[in-house]
């Protein structure tokens, strides 16, 4: 049921760009927020006017969305900032179908001024939380500087890798097939019994 909040996102989105002469847009979502905005934008037909920034964080999307066929087209920029602690998007990676985790791993390609990931030593909601309280710290330093001015973004990679890290991460990230597997197994089964 996904794609049908999507498409009312987008006819909200299409709405209000039409109804005053904008400057510039700015998405920001976090989690499901970010399946909207990045397949609401993916489905306009024509050009967004203004440009659109989007800052994405705990992202839900798979790492390969095709940020690139909207790079230039409809976003003027792209933001991914990642927790690389986030186990809330490896459980969803787990478990729910085709959805992702570049909230933890960021997107494919994602190096550039216009298309950039960062990547923190936070959990799901360490954006908004500090010790479990409300803290406005990260927005302020990270996300307000990008709403207010077009400096370039400020990189961060905290990871520290190994091979077992990269090979569990890997692993993960490739789990849709047995997720398939998973769903449709009861099914085939029942089908097998019947018949």
């Amino acid at each position: 049921m996904r794609w049908l909040v999507v498409r009312r996102f987008r006819h909200c989105l299409t709405s209000i760009v039409h109804t005053e002469q904008w400057d510039r847009i700015d998405l920001v979502g976090h989690s499901f927020g970010t399946h909207l905005i990045g397949w609401a934008l993916y489905g306009f037909n024509d050009v967004v006017k203004p440009p659109v920034r989007v800052l994405l964080a705990g992202s839900v999307l798979k790492s390969n969305f095709p940020w690139q066929v909207l790079v230039g087209r409809n976003v003027q920029r792209i933001i991914n900032d990642c927790g690389i602690r986030d186990n809330v998007l490896t459980l969803n990676q787990m478990t729910v179908l085709f959805t992702g985790m570049a909230g933890r791993l960021g997107f494919n390609g994602g190096i550039g001024r216009t298309f950039r990931n960062r990547l923190f030593d936070c959990d799901h909601n360490g954006y908004f939380l500090t010790h479990g309280k409300p803290d406005d710290s990260f927005m302020e330093r990270y996300w307000v500087p990008l709403l207010l001015t077009d400096d370039e973004p400020e990189s961060v990679d905290v990871r520290r890798g190994s091979a077992l890290r990269g090979i569990w991460l890997t692993l993960l990230n490739n789990a849709e097939p047995i997720k398939l597997a998973v769903y449709t197994a009861p099914f085939i089964a029942l089908t097998v019994y019947v018949y």
